[in-house]
């Protein structure tokens, strides 16, 4: 007998926009090998952005660039969380004009597989619906430490150019995150 009639239980995650949280939560969790105390760092991103913005918008609409800046600000770079678990973040593409797709592409690659990257490098990125993190790269794909179970996409599969893909990059929304020892 079937109990659930063929239907799927919502998961955790499908129904709001928090992946830009859980973003900053994996950072740490993936560059310090699972150290923090997870919950207690997400629920300091969401006091956090309490204090300034609408915490509703957050969860039907997610983050934008502006907030995910705020809350790396506010958390990750002050008090217990830079003195424990310090990063260095880069926005290398914020006021750049004329980017190509190509030459992001080949700069992640190149920045995930330095020779001194012993899992200590991420690419944090935002997408016109997802926030999300690459910690590999191949030839063809980018690998992802992910809230919402992506594993891979291909390299071909971003674009600068909003709809020409299924990933569109925003310049503003890319970090370079690594972590300082």
């Amino acid at each position: 007998m079937k109990y659930n009639r063929g239907l799927r239980a919502s998961q955790q995650g499908h129904l709001d926009c928090l992946c830009g949280i859980y973003s900053l939560v994996n950072v740490l969790a993936y560059l310090y090998d699972g150290r923090i105390k997870r919950k207690h760092l997400i629920n300091l991103l969401l006091r956090q952005y309490k204090y300034r913005y609408d915490i509703y918008d957050l969860i039907s609409s997610g983050l934008d660039d502006d907030e995910m800046d705020y809350l790396i600000q506010s958390t990750l770079q002050q008090g217990y969380y830079l003195k424990h678990y310090p990063l260095i973040i880069k926005k290398p593409y914020q006021y750049k004009i004329k980017l190509r797709t190509k030459n992001i592409i080949k700069d992640i690659f190149t920045f995930i597989n330095d020779k001194n990257n012993l899992y200590q490098r991420v690419i944090l990125f935002g997408t016109q619906e997802h926030w999300s993190i690459i910690t590999g790269a191949d030839n063809k794909y980018f690998y992802f430490f992910d809230s919402c179970g992506n594993v891979k996409a291909q390299h071909k599969s971003f674009s600068l150019i909003p709809q020409k893909t299924r990933h569109t990059l925003f310049p503003s929304a890319i970090y370079f995150i690594e972590r300082l020892f």
